[in-house]
């Protein structure tokens, strides 16, 4: 069934349909072939010409700010488009919405030099360039400030060596990070821990035991650009993930790798600020459970409308189906405005813009496993199977709540800070 494009949608109609006719075109087949692959690494590899196809497209450099020499789509705009793609294959889309993501600290804080040396490759529109934002850790991040032992928050470490500084630790979960040939990407933002100030602010001689107690309650983090093939950048085995499987999140070591302090992000000791800049409130997230879910209603619509069921009439016909019906379309039209009145905001800069945008992604993400979950009842047993979309729908849909700053570990616990600050 042919998705709407609703009244409501004016202002980004020609994003949104520019969208749809390349996910239709380029994305659907492209995905379908790299899904089925058993190797998670060869699947990723397998939709390198299709994301190729999409950086041509300009979808890319859409989502890079005008400031930079992008195209600098609104996130009204932007969430449009998000919704489009995810519809088709959430994977490839969230493979180009990660690129955003690992060069958004360098956006928000790296310096003129930086900005030259790294982003002229993805605002090119050729090639399939990537880049990773490397933040969580194997066992977990949503405490990654805590200091109160070596034992608690980030992991990773930087240490000055030098004119420069050795990084050590691990990262899991990081979205692009392997890159396509399993060299690294073409760029990767890193946060690590600093905590040795003698070496970071200029000084030259040892923190005194004040300096020591007043940093012990966060850890000092500071976010370093690494390039691809660097010494001491190394990979494990990628996580074979249930859902998105056209997407890749691999382990990634650090392993005495140096860098020179010109990679470093902003100033040392800013990378919370740098790293809840980049995270923002999550409502793309958001974007990608509605395409999902618009998509699941559609296919519920389309089978409903048409099949019987050995009875006499389409199963739409029976009163307890249409009325699932009726509250998944009032579920996801409930999602809608919220995400789009968190768009809103954040075009406007609104003062409430961070919290809509947590809120619209906590919302958007567990909603939609809900709703496809009991569209599968309306559908029936059918549905468990591959004959049709409903558990590939559901097992995208189920990451969701799970990636882009989980929303347990880190979005309630944002959302439950700004109430009360309210």
């Amino acid at each position: 069934m042919t998705r709407v494009i609703h009244q409501r949608d004016i202002e980004r109609r020609s994003v949104r349909l520019r969208a749809r006719e390349f996910a239709q075109d380029v994305l659907l087949a492209g995905a379908a072939e790299a899904r089925d692959l058993p190797d998670p690494a060869a699947r990723f590899q397998a939709t390198r010409p299709t994301y190729e196809e999409m950086v041509k497209a300009g979808f890319l450099k859409d989502l890079i700010p005008a400031k930079h020499g992008g195209t600098g789509l609104s996130a009204t705009e932007s969430f449009a488009m998000v919704e489009e793609l995810s519809a088709v294959d959430p994977g490839v889309t969230l493979t180009l919405l990660a690129t955003t993501l690992g060069l958004a600290p360098l956006m928000s804080s790296g310096n003129q030099d930086q900005l030259r040396r790294h982003l002229p490759v993805f605002l090119s529109g050729s090639g399939s360039p990537l880049a990773a934002f490397a933040f969580s850790e194997p066992e977990g991040s949503a405490n990654f400030e805590n200091a109160e032992s070596s034992d608690t928050g980030m992991q990773s470490t930087a240490a000055p060596d030098g004119t420069g500084w050795r990084i050590d630790g691990s990262k899991n979960w990081i979205s692009n990070a392997y890159g396509w040939e399993g060299e690294g990407p073409d760029l990767m933002t890193v946060t690590v821990a600093t905590n040795s100030r003698e070496a970071t602010r200029g000084g030259s001689g040892a923190a005194s035991d004040g300096e020591r107690s007043a940093s012990s309650a966060t850890k000092e983090l500071t976010v370093f650009c690494v390039e691809k093939g660097s010494n001491g950048l190394n990979f494990g085995e990628p996580i074979n993930t249930t859902g998105l499987r056209t997407h890749l999140l691999p382990r990634v070591y650090f392993h005495g790798l140096l860098v020179n302090d010109r990679a470093r992000v902003g100033a040392v000791g800013e990378g919370a600020q740098i790293v809840g800049a980049a995270f923002g409130g999550g409502a793309g997230v958001g974007a990608l459970a509605l395409g999902i879910g618009d998509a699941a209603l559609s296919f519920a619509l389309g089978y409903t409308g048409t099949k019987s069921r050995g009875g006499g009439i389409p199963i739409v016909g029976h009163q307890s189906v249409s009325f699932a019906l009726v509250d998944a379309k009032i579920r996801l039209e409930a999602v809608r405005s919220l995400l789009y009145r968190a768009a809103n905001a954040i075009d406007a800069r609104a003062d409430d813009a961070f919290e809509l945008s947590v809120a619209a992604k906590i919302f958007a993400s567990e909603t939609v496993v809900d709703v496809i979950s009991k569209l599968m009842l309306v559908v029936g047993v059918e549905s468990y199977s591959d004959q049709t979309p409903l558990t590939f729908y559901l097992n995208e849909a189920l990451a969701l709540p799970l990636i882009g700053g989980s929303n347990n570990g880190f979005r309630r616990r944002q959302l439950s800070q700004c109430l009360r600050n309210a």
